[in-house]
């Protein structure tokens, strides 16, 4: 059996499927459109209803997606997350000045910062 160094919580897991699942339907509303090339031929048309159909199982997967891809574990690789704490905490809180490791990583050749 494998295993991973990652923990996968069962909100996440579920959050990937219910992605599968809507891209799937998706892929099977898609699959019964008429043909791309009977289209523009004349030979077939695209109905209102299957237009209409298409549209929404694409923004339920667009929804799933975006469900899934706002989960925080890919934020922090499934470690857990460390917050800023903020002045009422004790804490120094959010500063707006970059660590010391990261001035200047972005700065033009010859300027440090």
């Amino acid at each position: 059996m494998y295993g991973s160094e990652y923990e996968f919580s069962g909100t996440l897991i579920a959050a990937q499927r219910a992605f599968w699942a809507a891209d799937a339907r998706v892929q099977e509303v898609t699959d019964a459109l008429p043909s791309s090339v009977a289209v523009p031929a004349g030979e077939a048309e695209v109905t209102e209803e299957q237009r209409a159909e298409l549209a929404g199982v694409r923004e339920a997967r667009l929804q799933a997606l975006e469900a899934l891809d706002r989960r925080e574990w890919w934020a922090n690789g499934g470690r857990p997350v460390r917050r800023p704490t903020g002045a009422a905490e004790g804490g120094q809180g959010l500063t707006g000045r970059a660590p010391p490791w990261w001035r200047g990583a972005f700065s033009p050749p010859g300027r440090s910062g």
